[in-house]
């Protein structure tokens, strides 16, 4: 009769111990339901903030044909034009007038640009590397020209002695 009442003995209590179990389970996963929300609300915003800046990142554009331009202005001899596409750490150097000065002494040295022939040896990032096979004279000379992409345009940040 007593274990029919729950108020003594074994059944009675293994009955309210089932019923404690449960009641502080209960109360456990109420206490961690908003934890966990708030651990996977975190997640999924920073899994949207991730894929809007990587969607919203482009890609450097193609260095080539700003390599053709390179080209184009040293075999017509246009260095004014050919200013434009150095980088302002470059054009700090000297004026647009110096830099044509130099590149036709240059040319008076070794002899003018006939021909040009450009590729792409490395490109990573916002940084690429242009080979540039020049014919000056009877002789064939290969040269290097360092861009840095900067507002979706390529600058020429360094170029070697032959260009």
């Amino acid at each position: 009769m007593q274990a029919m009442r729950g108020d003594g003995g074994e059944g009675g209590q293994a009955l309210i111990a089932g019923v404690m179990r449960r009641r502080v389970a209960t109360r456990w996963q109420r206490g961690m339901l908003p934890i966990l929300l708030g651990a996977l609300a975190g997640l999924a915003l920073c899994a949207l903030a991730y894929l809007a800046l990587t969607l919203s990142a482009k890609p450097a554009p193609d260095p080539l044909p700003t390599a053709r331009v390179i080209c184009a202005d040293l075999t017509a001899q246009r260095y004014e034009s050919l200013y434009t596409l150095l980088s302002p750490d470059l054009q700090q150097q000297g004026s647009a007038s110096q830099f044509a000065a130099s590149q036709r002494e240059l040319d008076s040295l070794t002899g003018p640009v006939h021909a040009c022939q450009p590729s792409v040896a490395s490109k990573s990032g916002g940084v690429a590397t242009l080979a540039l096979t020049l014919q000056r004279g009877q002789t064939a000379v290969a040269a290097q020209v360092t861009l840095d992409e900067a507002q979706g345009s390529w600058r020429v940040t360094s170029y070697d002695q032959n260009v």
